[in-house]
């Protein structure tokens, strides 16, 4: 079985909040949470709370795989061990570019700006 977690770590006034989405292989939305800390390093709250849903998800569910996707941390893909997981970083927006191909949500603006010259010259 394979789990992927979307995690999305933000500041809110005074504090800092991870918004949790766990989705199963059929793309189905296991659950959703939101958790609350106290206003810590983004990047520090984010590893503690990957570890924490990493340890729930073993507990819970035994995957065998867990696809980690975070805006801080990259996206790091858990293969399963009889004491936890492994890890490996596929990608990070900051450091690196995607090896695989990533979905883009939106145009560039380069394209739209040519789409719009050539509605004006027909």
């Amino acid at each position: 079985m394979t789990v992927t977690v979307y995690q999305y770590v933000f500041v809110d006034r005074d504090k800092t909040r991870v918004h949790t989405t766990l989705v199963n292989d059929a793309g189905a939305v296991l659950n959703r949470r939101i958790e609350n800390y106290a206003a810590y390093p983004l990047k520090q709250i984010a590893d503690e709370h990957a570890k924490y849903m990493l340890r729930v998800l073993k507990r819970s569910l035994a995957p065998d795989r867990v696809i980690y996707d975070c805006n801080i941390r990259g996206r790091v893909e858990y293969t399963a061990t009889e004491s936890g997981f492994k890890g490996e970083l596929t990608y990070h927006p900051r450091m690196d570019k995607a090896e695989n191909v990533r979905l883009q949500w939106a145009d560039d603006p380069d394209d739209s700006e040519q789409d719009e010259d050539e509605e004006e010259e027909e």
